[in-house]
């Protein structure tokens, strides 16, 4: 190499070290950065002024809401930029009025959670891409449906999505299928007997398999939205704690017990996962007691009869959305 070119490359590399040790000072200045780490580094800067707010307003709203026992619809808006919404038919809202005219056979609502939490919120962006019949694998694939197929709900996330709700795993093996077909089918035999439990005895054996596929779904989250905000959502309760209503939830007597275990351990499932995996989980079937689908007019879920504009049947109500919506709310805060 000749003298002179190995002079310039020593001021670059001279240059270089000096950018990287002032960087490591925190005082590199904009004409020693490149185009390109500039606006990283502008990129950073942004997403730590963000948590940094995040913070405080969280700080603020806890101190709003030891003040008053009603929540403070103000304390966390334009926290968050970008929310996604991952889930299934629970998180959906299908046949709930009015339904989003590009949600395709999905049956996603325009007033389910995720709408009404993004509007609380006063986000930026929503998107989305809850689908009815989607299990977590559905996450990663494509899913087919009557109008063609939806691509993997995990192409909604990117690196500058800050908040990220995940309601998935009652699909995943059948579960909530097997439970509200089979049941409902079988009181017919042994009314007051437990016939549903009895064939489906082993249906609880799938949920640590349901579990570790949620784990491997959030670190999945992790990966695509670093920055995120990440809350895992429950299931609220579909049969009372006491008491039944065959005309509403036609289970036999003795399956309504089975149905609240199933419905235990799935939410255990979930909340064991996002306890895995570093995120929030809220509880939807302890706040759901006394409006599963035996409550009527409190209900949060409906019965066997799907309501076009309403819900369709055991999915949750409108009234039930907006539950969920302030529980949600009252996490992040």
């Amino acid at each position: 190499m000749r003298l002179a070119q190995r002079a310039t490359l020593g001021r670059v590399l001279r240059a270089v070290m000096s950018c990287v040790l002032v960087l490591a000072l925190g005082a590199c200045t904009s004409e020693q950065l490149s185009p390109q780490a500039r606006d990283e580094a502008a990129s950073q800067q942004k997403t730590q002024q963000k948590s940094q707010q995040r913070a405080q307003q969280k700080s603020q709203s806890r101190s709003q809401s030891s003040s008053s026992s009603a929540p403070t619809r103000s304390a966390l808006t334009g926290a968050y930029d970008e929310y996604v919404a991952l889930g299934d038919s629970f998180t959906a809202g299908p046949l709930i009025a009015p339904e989003d005219p590009n949600g395709g056979a999905c049956g996603r609502s325009l007033v389910n959670y995720p709408h009404l939490l993004a509007e609380r919120l006063d986000v930026d962006a929503l998107r989305d891409v809850s689908c009815s019949g989607a299990s977590t694998e559905h996450l990663t694939q494509r899913q087919s449906n009557l109008f063609g197929t939806n691509p993997p709900q995990f192409r909604a996330l990117s690196p500058s999505t800050d908040l990220v709700t995940l309601g998935i795993g009652g699909n995943d093996f059948g579960v909530f299928a097997e439970l509200v077909t089979t049941c409902a089918r079988a009181r017919a035999a042994d009314p007051e007997g437990a016939p549903c439990g009895d064939r489906l005895a082993d249906v609880t054996d799938v949920f640590a398999q349901t579990q570790k596929r949620l784990v491997d779904a959030l670190h999945g989250v992790r990966r695509r939205s670093p920055e995120a905000e990440v809350v895992v959502v429950g299931y609220p309760q579909l049969a009372p704690a006491r008491g039944t209503c065959p005309d509403v939830l036609p289970f036999a007597d003795g399956d309504y017990i089975f149905a609240r275990r199933v419905e235990r351990q799935l939410n255990r499932a979930l909340r064991q996962a996002a306890r895995s995996a570093q995120a929030e989980f809220v509880d939807v079937a302890g706040p759901s007691q006394g409006h599963s689908a035996c409550a009527g007019e409190q209900a949060w879920v409906n019965g066997r009869r799907a309501v076009d504009g309403e819900a369709l049947s055991y999915h949750p109500l409108e009234r039930g959305m907006a539950a969920v919506a302030d529980l949600v709310y009252a996490e992040l805060g």
